[in-house]
């Protein structure tokens, strides 16, 4: 479609601008030591792409909605909970207003989002991508499928829980593919879904008898 056409250009185009949403320590869970190596190495390789860069250094869930209509690409690294009583209640866990405690950015909250030109949702977050309830099992329903909801043509999640640094390996050769082959690609829709496979495929190349490392990353969308 003409839209579809419109919307895979984004990204080769024009400079995308891409917001961080790091949370390396959280309120009442276990730090995640991965995501600081993660942002900062995604961040370096944005202002040589050349990429517009927010970061956000203590993300709440009001901050992050108002930013994410603001841009092309957006990247969590943060912890993530399916609830299997109301997958809607499923969510990224982030800090509240006070920067004290956590608060939870959730799928039903995501969904509402109008975002006209996203294009990459990069949810770098255990069970981002998991449907937990029994009775609701046929259905989409998690931060993952939020996001395209909102317009994002491309959500990167991952399935069940996630070994901190094999998340941190794969985000980094992503961005490191994504950017690298802007000039060299006609098409934001293969472009985003090569680099995934690449990277994914490269960690499975290495760890192969370990699945549940390599298996939860995946790519829905265009």
């Amino acid at each position: 479609s003409p839209e579809r056409f419109k919307k895979a250009k984004i990204l080769i185009e024009r400079n995308p601008r891409l917001l961080l949403v790091p949370m390396p320590e959280t309120p009442g869970k276990g730090d995640l030591p991965g995501v600081q190596k993660e942002v900062l190495h995604i961040r370096d390789l944005a202002v040589g792409g050349p990429v517009e860069t927010t970061l956000l250094r203590k993300p709440t869930p009001v901050e992050v909605l108002k930013e994410v209509s603001h841009h092309e690409i957006v990247h969590f690294a943060c912890h993530g909970v399916s609830n299997i009583n109301n997958p809607s209640d499923s969510h990224l866990i982030l800090f509240n207003q006070d920067g004290d405690k956590a608060d939870n950015l959730r799928a039903r909250d995501i969904s509402n989002l109008v975002a006209q030109n996203a294009q990459i949702a990069y949810l770098s977050a255990c069970s981002s991508a998991k449907n937990s309830s029994d009775d609701l099992a046929d259905e989409a329903i998690h931060p993952a499928s939020a996001f395209q909801l909102a317009g994002f043509s491309h959500t990167l999640a991952n399935l069940w829980d996630t070994d901190d640094l094999a998340a941190c390996e794969v985000a980094s050769d992503f961005y490191d593919l994504l950017l690298k082959n802007r000039g060299h690609c006609d098409d934001d829709h293969q472009l985003v879904s090569a680099a995934f496979h690449k990277s994914v495929k490269k960690l499975r190349d290495r760890i192969p008898g370990k699945p549940l490392v390599w298996a939860p990353f995946i790519h829905t969308g265009a």
